[in-house]
């Protein structure tokens, strides 16, 4: 009995993608390794299972997040002690890094003063479009780097980590929580993951084969998207304001799973770090800088012992900054994805024991929700995904930065930033 409901869980993710958050955490925990992550027809990973290899035991189940949320109460930045901004003293990881190379100094500092002994993280060296889970001993500047296409990197997750580290995304963290509260976690502020079709649509016809090397962040802060192919030939433009900018935020080669993350900040990890955007983003003289939000005691440690020593530049950071920066993320979090979860609920009745508890009853746009909703679900609905690929930049740069000026003024003409400040200032806490 226990097995036919395993088996129907899989056949409904197979149907409807938006359940699954591709983290590869049920494919990690599987004894008998039944569960491996593949890609659908809209290169989204989600798990595959082996009928004949499983025996039932449901832990695959039992540790995925993505039907039922694991944010019970209402937040927004999640529990912290302190908010710094950070950036690495060791010019070759500032450098690399996408906005003050703070996670890898002080993986690199943990690593080496013992307070971990092994870091899982995504390497993209031998595989320049979607990254590898790899487990590390050792950090380098060349380490360095963000990766905006999904991998899933649960799917190197052992229950048998001791003294050990991983840099996860919200969604990975909630998994690894739900097993583990050993692992120190280093989280990621994340808005989404897209699929490989995202460099797919960037390289223009030119073969995915053909790429060297994929660079999202590249050069003087917030960094340049690059491609490298093996002609020689090159892509490159600028993060912000960019075609590249507009197909990554269009929602249309985002994971679907990540339609219904209710966890912008990885609220479950031991520190959390992002962008500081609304903070000088536009000076040509900054350099950039890393939000850290600290959660636990032994992360306050790790960061106070890596500035003393020098591996880190510390300054505090306030709460308000954090917000204003991050205000349309939050609001799509924690608010607009009522009406995601509505639409997702109209599609399956896997979802009825979701839980609504964590999201924040503020003024929302329907129209301006919907954005994600055609954009991410609807386009594949209607068969019209492949087209995609062939849509006007120009058509496309319009839309999405006429979206994002649009909620930008909603948002402040709603008092959208009170209402988040609020909940947010009642999650700061000692330890």
């Amino acid at each position: 009995m226990e097995k036919s409901r395993i088996i129907e869980y899989y056949s409904q993710i197979s149907d409807n993608a938006i359940l699954c958050r591709s983290c590869g955490m049920c494919a990690g925990v599987c004894p008998k390794g039944a569960v491996s992550m593949e890609k659908n027809e809209f290169s989204q990973y989600i798990p595959k299972l082996d009928t004949d290899l499983c025996v039932g035991c449901s832990k695959c189940i039992n540790v995925c997040t993505a039907r039922k949320s694991t944010i019970s109460n209402q937040s927004v930045i999640g529990k912290f002690i302190k908010i710094f901004l950070i950036r690495a003293t060791d010019k070759d990881i500032s450098e690399k890094s996408s906005s003050g190379g703070a996670v890898t100094a002080l993986l690199k500092y943990g690593l080496e003063n013992g307070y971990f002994s092994s870091v899982l993280t995504l390497d993209s060296k031998n595989a320049p479009v979607c990254a590898e889970p790899v487990i590390k001993t050792e950090i380098t500047a060349l380490d360095a780097s963000s990766k905006y296409v999904c991998a899933p990197l649960c799917t190197k997750y052992s229950t048998n980590f001791k003294n050990a580290a991983a840099t996860v995304l919200p969604c990975q963290a909630q998994s690894i929580r739900k097993i583990d509260s050993d692992t120190f976690l280093f989280g990621l502020f994340c808005s989404k993951l897209s699929t490989p079709d995202l460099i797919r649509r960037m390289s223009k016809g030119k073969s995915v084969d053909t790429i060297k090397r994929t660079a999202y962040r590249e050069g003087v802060w917030p960094g340049n998207f690059k491609i490298d192919y093996s002609d020689g030939t090159q892509v490159s433009q600028k993060l912000n304001r960019s075609q590249f900018g507009a197909v990554y935020n269009s929602y249309l080669y985002a994971c679907q799973g990540c339609l219904l993350c209710n966890d912008y900040f990885a609220e479950y990890a031991d520190l959390s770090c992002g962008d500081p955007w609304g903070k000088a983003q536009y000076n040509e003289n900054y350099i950039g800088q890393t939000v850290v939000v600290v959660r636990s005691q032994r992360a306050l440690s790790l960061v106070e012992a890596a500035h003393k020593n020098g591996a880190i530049e510390v300054e505090d950071c306030s709460l308000e900054e954090v917000i204003k920066g991050h205000l349309k993320e939050i609001y799509n979090k924690k608010t607009a994805i009522s009406q995601r979860l509505e639409y997702a609920k109209a599609k399956t009745d896997a979802l009825a024991d979701f839980g609504e508890s964590s999201f924040i009853n503020a003024p929302s746009s329907k129209p301006l929700n919907r954005f994600s909703i055609n954009n991410c679900l609807k386009i594949k609905e209607k068969g019209k995904y492949e087209k995609t690929f062939s849509q006007s930049d120009k058509v496309l740069f319009v839309k999405r930065f006429s979206h994002a000026y649009l909620l930008k003024k909603y948002l402040k003409n709603k008092g959208h930033y009170g209402i988040y400040l609020k909940i947010a200032a009642d999650e700061k806490t000692e330890a």
